[in-house]
């Protein structure tokens, strides 16, 4: 099978395109783990909790899975 020069071209093209939408998304995923994991220290911090205390995790635990739920929600839309 032969490949034109056109299409080699529209496959870099899209392999590259693939490749830098990967890289920002893990960068938006890294940027924000560092943004969530700041906030919970400086919150456990601030509120003293000591979040070696197994039930103090869990909550936050929860409160993140609830969180997200949300955002996927939020995501969504509206439920037709």
């Amino acid at each position: 099978m032969r490949i034109s020069k056109k299409q080699l071209r529209r496959i870099i093209k899209e392999e590259k395109s693939r490749l830098l939408n990967e890289r920002v998304q893990e960068g938006v995923s890294r940027g924000m783990y560092i943004a969530l994991q700041r906030c919970i220290d400086e919150h456990t911090e601030d509120l003293q909790l000591n979040i070696d205390d197994p039930s103090i995790a869990m909550s936050i635990v929860q409160a993140l899975h609830t969180v997200a739920r949300e955002l996927k929600d939020h995501v969504r839309g509206p439920a037709r």
